[in-house]
């Protein structure tokens, strides 16, 4: 296969993607698209030094005026190159720069098992990469309730960019449990039961205030209303642990 300086020079040649006409050989649009996902930041110099536009103008309007109106509409090369490469071939498995995984699920395991870097994860997140790919496979429609939590896990991501990459995770990937010391969770309510039990609520809250992976665990369960219930059951336990002390305090000044 050419790289795609080839192809973008053949093109240019014959004003068509038919580059043998002798023979009726035609560089198909999935070629095309394989080779910018494979060649990602060539795709990117290119979109940038106006070659991609300038060749395309010369072969196909419709490429040509889409990548017009990306140009106007975001405002990184790298939003503009992920979605040409899924205008010529739909089919692609999901790709950003040397990223590539056979499905969303396997980006999930990677995150969870922390095989590819946050700061990967937040610019995805950022650029609202995710749920264009899941619009263009139309997962958005067969499975909504993913796809509003992909929606949130891209709209976190300017909060906590933590949360968002272990939310992330957990929406796509197969570990769908909490662990605390060797137990695993898979409810709110099951770690409650536990922490009562153990009369570590307390002690558990003041450990989790600062850990990523808890809250974005809590938003997978329930977004933000399982949040909201947690953090009013660490004050209520709060408020009575605190009643409990002055009554404390109270009845061994009134023995004195």
């Amino acid at each position: 296969m050419w790289t795609l300086d080839e192809i973008l020079r053949k093109l240019e040649e014959t004003k068509s993607y038919c580059y043998d006409k002798d023979n009726h050989i035609v560089l198909t649009k999935e070629q095309i698209g394989e080779c910018i996902s494979t060649n990602f930041e060539d795709a990117i110099e290119f979109y940038e030094s106006n070659q991609l536009l300038e060749t395309f103008e010369k072969v196909d309007d419709e490429i040509a005026n889409k990548i017009k109106d990306y140009k106007k509409k975001y405002s990184t090369p790298e939003e503009v190159v992920f979605r040409l490469q899924y205008d010529f071939n739909p089919g692609l498995l999901f790709s950003y720069k040397e990223f590539v995984f056979r499905d969303i699920k396997q980006l999930g395991d990677a995150i969870l098992n922390k095989d590819i870097e946050m700061d990967a994860v937040e610019e995805i997140l950022k650029l609202k990469l995710i749920s264009y790919y899941l619009r263009i496979k139309k997962i958005d429609t067969i499975d909504e309730k993913m796809f509003d939590a992909i929606l949130l896990a891209e709209d976190y991501v300017n909060r906590s960019k933590e949360v968002a990459y272990y939310l992330l995770g957990y929406i796509l990937g197969d570990i769908k449990y909490y662990k605390y010391g060797k137990q695993k969770f898979e409810s709110v309510i099951d770690l409650y039961a536990y922490l009562s039990k153990k009369k570590k609520i307390n002690v558990f809250s003041k450990i989790v205030e600062t850990d990523p992976v808890f809250f974005a665990w809590l938003f997978y369960l329930g977004n933000k209303s399982i949040v909201d219930q947690w953090n009013n059951i660490v004050e209520d336990t709060e408020e009575k642990e605190k009643i409990f002390k002055e009554e404390r305090t109270e009845n061994e000044t009134t023995k004195v």
